[in-house]
């Protein structure tokens, strides 16, 4: 994970730029996502578990909209002590075994919903989000 600020150049093309200097530098392609503080903000902020198992949650964040259909066919799945929320930019996780026992993982949903996300625990993004707003 990379923290920085730019004025310079277009969010695409910063994008496109660090694709290229991945797969250029270790010889394979690595998916970038660009997120800016107020969207990682809003994501964390509009997360619908209660507070006990948000602090026990995961976020994967989308790097694009997963479609409705495919939501639709996931979306009455459970698993014992499991939940998951899924919106356009994220999907809010929480299970009572840990994320390491849990069949609906990262993987999971990138399968069923035919997207590519990057989980991160409600640690990290807690401290993502302190260590962005000191750049903004």
């Amino acid at each position: 994970m990379l923290f920085f600020q730019s004025l310079e150049i277009p969010t695409g093309d910063l994008k496109s730029n660090i694709e290229e200097a991945i797969k250029t530098y270790f010889g394979f392609d690595v998916p970038v996502l660009i997120m800016p503080y107020s969207k990682l903000k809003t994501i964390f902020n509009e997360c619908p578990l209660p507070k006990e198992k948000k602090e026990n949650s995961y976020f994967m964040f989308v790097y694009s909209e997963p479609k409705v259909s495919a939501i639709n066919e996931i979306g009455g799945l459970t698993g014992k002590n499991e939940e998951f929320y899924i919106t356009k930019n994220a999907i809010y996780f929480c299970s009572a075994k840990g994320y390491g026992q849990t069949k609906f993982n990262n993987n999971f949903f990138e399968k069923k919903l035919d997207i590519t996300a990057t989980a991160r625990n409600y640690k990290t993004v807690l401290k993502l989000l302190s260590l962005c707003k000191d750049l903004n």
